[in-house]
């Protein structure tokens, strides 16, 4: 049963699906031809068996091999047209928002999970790519589900079953997802930075023969399927400028175009932001999460860019929107930390101005004060035997609760009662 506290976060997580679900439904609705890439994987895919699609496919395309199993299967009950071709890439879209709450929920709180969330759903990049034939919204699924398993190993390292169901999903998610490795190498070492998980017996060896059996099945698939499609002379020249490379002359235009990529699947577009902001904005929201989850959460989140960045500098893995969206999932739990905490400081700063108004009426009586603060989650009640303004920054009392919010990142305790 839903609590009290709980029922606001449970209409908010609603209201957002279901604003997901209708934007990504009416962009599948639409119908629209089927573009130059579409067409020579939906070829691939009907061409052949589904024993034939296990080997690499025609025209330089590569896809995770239970996506395109995944694929075949509807459209030998729904024919070749758009819609089945594309109904796998819907059930992805539909998916995301959720998944995403779940793992914001899990690595930042409940608050954070529901904004990364609302991030997931109105990505204007993700509704359109859950009505195209590209696995780019499952990437993104897989991503948010492993980080979701690795938390709860983290969480509870002490349950073999979360421990199987993390090793068991990263081998899915090898075959559902060809960047999967990048999450895998996050989710690895979070485990081993965790103390927690560090201090359970066997932790040590669970992570060590996971890593070898992740990295095994990586090597498989990679030169038993994506060989072919990754050292193709055109595909090659095709994403030539867009690897990171150190010794390239346009090296910086390179590395700022790979942070607007990272940032594109949030709602606004942020082109226009020079680089050392971008670099500083992220620095201040990782800083951020360290605060609020720790630095093996941070750990967690971070290692997939710095995966991907090394691998594009050593020229294993282009930088665009596309192919990296997968990332999305740790850039929405990052910017959602950043929006809350400023939400919050906001909040507070809020109140203090509204004190003369409030005082003045029945509004913001005692009664009221502590009927709101029980009413809300994560509140708990302070109360100041002043009046009117400026307790902050005026009053000891409060300053030390307020500092131990907003810089020391705890709470203080519940039912303060600070002096004039």
């Amino acid at each position: 049963m839903t609590s009290e506290r709980t029922r606001p976060f449970a209409i908010g997580v609603a209201g957002v699906l279901l604003v997901g679900g209708v934007l990504r439904l009416l962009e599948f609705s639409g119908g629209r031809p089927l573009w130059v890439d579409e067409a020579m994987l939906a070829l691939g895919i009907g061409g052949r068996s589904a024993a034939g699609l296990l080997a690499p496919l025609p025209y330089d395309q590569t896809a995770p091999p239970l996506f395109l199993l995944a694929v075949k299967a509807v459209t030998a009950v729904g024919g070749m047209g758009e819609y089945s071709l594309r109904l796998v890439p819907l059930l992805a879209g539909l998916l995301l928002p959720w998944v995403v709450w779940r793992m914001a929920r899990a690595l930042a709180g409940p608050d954070a999970g529901l904004v990364a969330a609302a991030l997931a759903a109105v990505s204007v990049l993700f509704i359109h790519h859950s009505g195209e034939l590209k696995p780019y919204g499952l990437d993104a699924v897989v991503c948010a589900g492993l980080m979701l398993l690795a938390a709860s190993v983290r969480a509870a390292p002490e349950r073999p079953a979360a421990w199987w169901a993390l090793a068991s999903a990263g081998v899915l998610g090898l075959l559902l997802s060809t960047p999967a490795p990048f999450v895998q190498a996050g989710a690895i070492a979070a485990l081993a930075a965790d103390a927690r998980v560090r201090k359970s017996p066997g932790a040590g060896k669970r992570i060590v023969l996971m890593a070898v059996a992740w990295g095994t099945c990586t090597a498989l698939i990679y030169f038993l399927l994506n060989h072919s499609a990754a050292t193709s002379q055109y595909m090659l020249s095709f994403w030539r400028g867009t690897f990171l490379d150190l010794s390239a002359a346009d090296f910086p235009h390179r590395l700022q175009l790979a942070l607007y990529a990272i940032l594109a699947p949030l709602p606004e577009s942020p082109e226009g932001i020079r680089l050392r902001w971008v670099a500083l904005i992220g620095a201040i929201e990782i800083l951020l999460l360290i605060r609020r989850s720790g630095i093996a959460t941070a750990i967690q989140v971070g290692v997939p860019f710095v995966a991907v960045a090394v691998a594009s500098a050593i020229g294993k893995y282009p930088i665009a929107n596309r192919v990296l969206l997968f990332l999305a999932p740790c850039t929405f739990v990052i910017v959602a930390v950043l929006i809350v905490e400023v939400l919050r400081a906001a909040r507070l700063l809020l109140w203090g101005a509204l004190d003369d108004l409030t005082l003045q009426g029945e509004f913001w009586s005692l009664e009221n004060a502590r009927r709101v603060a029980s009413e809300t989650p994560g509140a708990l009640f302070l109360s100041w035997q002043g009046a009117g303004t400026g307790a902050y920054p005026r009053t000891p009392c409060v300053v030390a609760a307020v500092d131990t919010v907003l810089v020391a990142g705890s709470t203080p305790l519940d039912g303060t009662l600070c002096p004039p």
